[in-house]
């Protein structure tokens, strides 16, 4: 039998489906081990958030999913868009695209002022898009960093306004 992929030829081989050799999980670990590289050490992963404290790289997350829905308040409608922990950046871009959607189908319309709260990147992100709709966006949050701001407001064209 000839050695799947780039395993020694000393690995235990095994017939798979339609004669195709295949290299079992335990030969493979038994080569690595038995190679001249260095193994790594089991990864400790216990931390003591007393002992050692965060100080970045901690997002909020929800523990089933992420909140990306309207909801009616008073005679306001609000779009949740909260809880995407660490994938904020990644899903920035598709969650604002369907921000403008439920805003759309609401019957928003050019220069109408909306709210988005918050200026982390679904904030922005969301606020980006919703200016390019040529709707008047108001981001309301704790503070804003000078680069997103400047960035922020070169893509909407001037269109959005900031509060603390």
């Amino acid at each position: 039998m000839s050695s799947v992929g780039n395993w020694p030829q000393s690995a235990a081989e095994t017939e798979g489906p339609k004669g195709l050799a295949q290299t079992t999980h335990a030969s493979r670990s038994q080569d690595v081990t038995n190679s001249n590289s260095p193994t790594l050490p089991e990864p400790d992963f216990s931390w003591d958030p007393d002992a050692n404290p965060p100080i970045a790289g901690l997002r909020p997350h929800r523990s089933k999913s992420y909140r990306l829905e309207p909801e009616i308040l008073g005679n306001k409608l609000v779009v949740h868009n909260y809880g995407h922990g660490g994938a904020g950046i990644t899903m920035s871009w598709g969650c604002a695209h369907e921000i403008v959607d439920i805003i759309s189908s609401r019957g928003f319309i050019p220069n109408q002022g909306v709210a988005v709260l918050g200026s982390g990147v679904m904030g922005l992100t969301a606020a980006t898009l919703l200016a390019r709709r040529n709707l008047h966006v108001t981001i309301y949050a704790k503070s804003f960093s000078t680069s997103y701001d400047v960035e922020c407001r070169r893509r909407a064209m001037g269109t959005i306004t900031r509060r603390t």
